[in-house]
């Protein structure tokens, strides 16, 4: 045992990187056990930079407008608990005297400058308990959090105001870690703070700007002419008084001035030879550097004077992926942080998976958004989705039965097959009239309808029956069920769809004998279906298709016959 003691008494211990990397940004706190700690990384050099560099400041502001559009919603399986969210971030915004657009953006700004964002969460005592009332961004650069080296949390972050404030070092304001949200995105296993996106192009942006700097000489330096005087000496002596009254002349006429002087004085421009300096290819070059460590293009800063569409689209691909990480880093520090935070505070909701509430952030890419709808739409319709969640996976709420009587079904698709229903009171008028014995002749004498050659009949029935046997194969889990209820509703809906499909390819009014026999023709070809229904099962050669299509088109010439001698306009 003692020599164990020993031994473990002189292992060395090894010092943890991470933590020398945090002592080098980290100073004495003003409290016990505490130390401070500033960011890893300068975030004054970045504010600095996103006030004075175009390409930078273009690219964050692509990003924002990209991510947030102009329309932000809330979105939940619970309808109430999205409501509830909304309504206490807008009530907030309130107080706060700005937009729900401004703060989420001002946040996002923070997030993809800085990669961090600190807020503060302010509280009102009325009746002696704590009301949350709103909140107040802190700026990255000038936040220092405190770090309690004994309990190894943290207790507090400081803030230093504004880089103009005389006061800036010498009175911080403190602030609770219980009263602080610090949302991060990019962060590092052993940092405090998250790595904003900019630093490894800090550099690029460094030499770019050099570069344009020694252009900008260059061009000044070498776009104004040197000029040779020579005066001669033949004739007389020349005087260094001369010399200099005559550079002090040239040096006193104007861009756009003359100098007169006799033949004794001549002039000759100094060409300087550039042809060994080439550096628009050098600051191409950085520029390219510079933006593709911005995640942007040279078409997306306005500059694809050779660029054609699809390179311009190929480009932006890459703006439009960086551009979804920071859609999805603030989707999840704000509902992780802030959402289940009001959630607990409320008390109102407990967490659970149908009370999450998440950002509806608009689509980044349109094109691509309608495609994913309609891919959900196929699988919903072709049963591998429920309404759920397929309206889950496009961030819209679940339907509620107030919401139902609102949609398309219920207000225009259902009133006209009412309306086209015979048996409904809104066709006893136009029946009523029908049943007129001296009916007057029009252009096709006492027929309701232009006659039309059987062969085009034949054919119109057979498009016709396709599209009820396509409407059967669709619905057949509703229709075939353990026994055919000709009163259930989706044999209802498939016996207005065929009406609905016969009166439109075919040129016959309306009326109860014709409705009546195509009733009851559906229904005989729905028993046969059924019959037949046990070969699906015990062979697979024989598809759903098959039978159905071969039942109808088996019943087309009693269709046809009965039209011929039952209603007038075919012969």
């Amino acid at each position: 045992m003692e020599k164990n003691k020993i031994f473990v008494k002189f292992i060395p211990i090894q010092e943890n990187k991470d933590d020398i990397n945090k002592q080098e940004h980290s100073e004495q706190g003003f409290r016990r056990n505490s130390r401070l700690y500033s960011p890893e990384w300068d975030f004054d050099i970045i504010r600095i930079m996103y006030n004075t560099e175009s390409y930078f400041r273009r690219a964050v502001d692509k990003y924002v407008e990209l991510v947030l559009g102009n329309d932000i919603r809330f979105v939940s399986l619970n309808e109430n608990a999205a409501n509830f969210i909304e309504f206490k971030f807008r009530e907030f915004c309130d107080y706060m005297d700005m937009s729900l657009d401004e703060f989420f953006e001002a946040i996002l700004r923070e997030l993809i400058l800085y990669a961090n964002c600190f807020i503060v969460w302010q509280y009102k005592t009325i009746n002696k308990i704590k009301h949350h009332i709103g909140f107040r961004i802190l700026p990255a650069p000038d936040v220092k959090l405190e770090w309690n080296t004994k309990t190894k949390k943290i207790t507090g972050y400081y803030y230093y105001g504004q880089p103009n404030d005389i006061n800036r070092t010498q009175n911080p304001i403190r602030y609770s870690a219980s009263v602080v949200t610090h949302l991060k995105i990019f962060k590092h296993a052993g940092n405090f703070f998250g790595k904003p996106f900019v630093i490894p192009v800090l550099d690029d942006i460094r030499a770019l700007r050099k570069l344009e700097e020694a252009l900008e000489k260059d061009a000044f330096t070498f776009g104004n002419r040197f000029i040779h005087c020579k005066i001669s000496t033949e004739d007389q002596n020349v005087f260094d008084a001369d010399i200099e009254r005559i550079a002090r002349d040239l040096s006193n006429v104007s861009e756009e001035g003359i100098f007169v002087s006799s033949d004794k004085i001549t002039f000759d421009p100094i060409r300087v030879d550039t042809s060994g300096i080439d550096l628009l290819g050098y600051l191409e070059y950085f520029k390219q550097r510079v933006f593709s460590g911005l995640g942007t293009s040279a078409v997306g800063m306005g500059e694809g004077q050779t660029a054609n569409r699809g390179t311009a689209i190929v480009l932006d691909k890459q703006t439009e992926n960086m551009a979804k990480i920071f859609s999805s880093g603030l989707n999840r520090e704000v509902q992780f942080h802030i959402i289940r935070r009001i959630f607990r505070e409320s008390g109102l909701y407990k967490w659970k998976p149908e009370n999450k509430v998440k950002l509806a952030l608009p689509a980044i890419n349109i094109d691509e958004k309608i495609k994913i709808e309609n891919h959900v739409a196929q699988m919903y319709a072709q049963y591998l989705l429920t309404e759920t969640e397929a309206r889950t996976i496009m961030d819209r709420r679940p339907l509620t039965d107030r919401d139902r009587k609102d949609m398309f079904f219920e207000r225009v698709a259902k009133p006209i097959a009412i309306i086209r229903a015979v048996d409904e009171p809104y066709l006893q008028p136009t029946l009523n009239q029908g049943k007129n014995k001296d009916q007057p002749e029009n252009q096709y004498q006492k027929k309701l309808a232009p006659t039309i050659p059987a062969n085009d009949v034949m054919k119109r029935l057979e498009v016709v029956l396709n599209f009820i046997g396509d409407q059967i194969i669709e619905n057949w889990d509703l229709i075939f069920q353990d026994k055919l209820n000709f009163e259930d509703e989706s044999i209802i809906n498939l016996i207005a769809k065929f009406k609905i499909k016969f009166y439109e390819l075919l040129p016959i009014t309306e009326n109860e004998i014709i409705n009546d026999f195509l009733r009851k023709f559906l229904c005989k070809i729905l028993k046969i279906v059924k019959l037949n229904e046990k070969y699906i099962f015990n062979d697979t050669s024989i598809n759903k298709n098959n039978i159905v299509k071969g039942v109808l088109l088996s019943g087309i010439e009693d269709l046809y016959f009965f039209l011929i001698g039952g209603s007038d306009g075919i012969h």
